[in-house]
């Protein structure tokens, strides 16, 4: 456990709104701090939510508090969701964290927001993955049918993969029939994307950059974020054209710049429209926001530091 002084530090950084690129920093330092059962962690994260005036920050704030995967956080990501006053894209990523601590308790309030035709389609299509994942997560049988995927990747996905430990054509193309049939409920096209993920191959790489045609928003911006988590420059070019795309979603223009933040290092052109956008003052504020976080991240790739999270170094 931390010691008060180091904590408060970082917790100080975490509170200063005048350096998003920095709040970034302490803000994954605290998660790395939570991930080890201080909780504190969480109750500096929930106090951020409360003070930012960035809605870029509290909602990837919000995406901590389910990464840390503790109930403890529970009751405030169920506050944050309940609140008209936070922005979609907030009160979205409460409801994804919900599914990501996967408590069965979870489940009323999900179900409530999830029928609430009032909301933003983005918030109750979140909260109807998450209570599919939780009922997944919770199955009979869970131990012996043989529909667990072992995640190669160090978070907890809205969604379990589709098992794919066969990488040829023909399993590529079955997920990604999966993946782009929009008929299908959004939790078995995200399996399917995360099954593509899974393989990373340059088709499956063609299969998802499908994705970004679909007609839910909250289904493409989780597409951007999945093309971070493969972290392959092949992506730049698509991710490229979605932060131009100034009739696309903010969300999913925010997600494409956060991840050509840390797929651009090598990119003249990725980090040119970076610059442009952060300096863009005509820009949406989660876009420009989203273009400052980014160009930290490209700084620290391009660095040679040891880590991103660098609160502990330098509290």
């Amino acid at each position: 456990m931390q010691s008060e002084q180091v904590f408060d530090s970082i917790k100080a950084r975490l509170l200063n709104d005048d350096n998003l690129a920095d709040q970034y920093r302490a803000l994954f330092t605290l998660k790395a701090i939570g991930q080890k059962g201080d909780r504190r962690a969480i109750e500096a994260i929930y106090e951020a939510i409360q003070k930012s005036s960035s809605a870029l920050l509290k909602h990837e704030l919000a995406y901590v508090l389910g990464q840390i995967n503790d109930s403890y956080a529970l009751p405030h990501l169920n506050t944050i969701l309940a609140d008209e006053s936070q922005d979609v894209m907030v009160r979205h990523e409460a409801a994804e964290s919900l599914g990501a601590i996967s408590n069965l308790d979870s489940l009323d309030i999900l179900k409530k927001y999830s029928a609430d035709q009032s909301l933003d389609v983005s918030i109750r299509e979140t909260c109807d993955i998450s209570i599919k994942k939780i009922e997944f997560d919770h199955r009979p049988g869970k131990d012996t049918d043989n529909d667990n995927e072992e995640n190669q990747i160090p978070v907890i996905d809205p969604a379990p993969a589709t098992k794919s430990s066969d990488s040829n054509a023909k399993d590529v193309k079955n997920l990604r029939d999966i993946y782009l049939n929009d008929g299908l409920p959004l939790f078995e096209r995200y399996r399917a994307m995360f099954g593509l993920r899974n393989i990373v191959l340059n088709k499956a790489l063609n299969a998802i950059a499908d994705g970004f045609t679909d007609k839910s928003a909250l289904f493409r911006h989780e597409v951007a974020y999945v093309f971070g988590q493969i972290d392959s420059p092949a992506a730049i070019p698509c991710l490229l054209k979605v932060l131009y795309d100034e009739n696309e979603h903010e969300m999913v223009r925010h997600e494409a710049a956060e991840t050509l933040g840390g797929l651009g290092a090598d990119s003249k052109t990725a980090k040119d429209a970076l610059i442009d956008f952060a300096n863009n003052q005509s820009a949406p504020k989660v876009i420009r926001d989203s273009c400052i976080v980014a160009l930290d991240m490209l700084a620290y790739e391009q660095s040679g530091q040891f880590q991103y999270a660098d609160g502990i170094e330098k509290a």
